[in-house]
């Protein structure tokens, strides 16, 4: 970044000294109102941060919803990976990870600003059409893989 990217803005340094954690991060309650959570996420860049926000909030018969932002965090940064998997695995949170192409395929169901929201991902089951579907891009090496033959000392065969 160049020091003319925020000439003439506030910039505002986060800071994580607080006690407050949500699940595994550092936490900042954003708005103080528990709507948005920036999240430490430190590993692939100095600062790097996900969010968590809230899209519905539940009643007695359902739980609040949220969007999990991890922008980077698949990317060398193996503790806030792990951290992560906690939010991978709740039923109300919708897991996105940048560079995750799926959310933008046409089969998706997502519709994005200003033409829709994600505050209604778990009544349409946006988390079952893509969640994990990056593995689909692994399919050909895998089935290629298991069609190679490996010839091992002693003449042994590994298929």
């Amino acid at each position: 970044m160049l020091e003319s990217d925020w000439k003439d803005r506030e910039l505002l340094e986060l800071s994580f000294d607080s006690d407050l954690r949500v699940g595994q991060f550092k936490a900042i309650d954003y708005f103080n109102d528990g709507s948005l959570y920036l999240l430490d996420a430190p590993g692939h860049a100095i600062g790097h941060t996900c969010a968590l926000a809230r899209v519905t909030n539940g009643d007695s018969q359902t739980q609040d919803t949220f969007v999990f932002m991890a922008g980077d965090t698949c990317h060398h940064a193996e503790q806030s990976i792990h951290s992560m998997q906690e939010f991978d695995a709740a039923d109300n949170v919708l897991v996105i990870i940048a560079h995750d192409c799926a959310p933008r395929e046409a089969d998706s169901g997502f519709t994005f600003f200003p033409h829709g929201t994600l505050n209604d991902w778990k009544s349409k089951r946006l988390d079952e059409k893509i969640r994990w579907r990056f593995l689909d891009d692994f399919a050909a090496a895998a089935e290629a893989g298991s069609e190679q033959e490996t010839t091992l000392k002693g003449g042994l065969v590994y298929k």
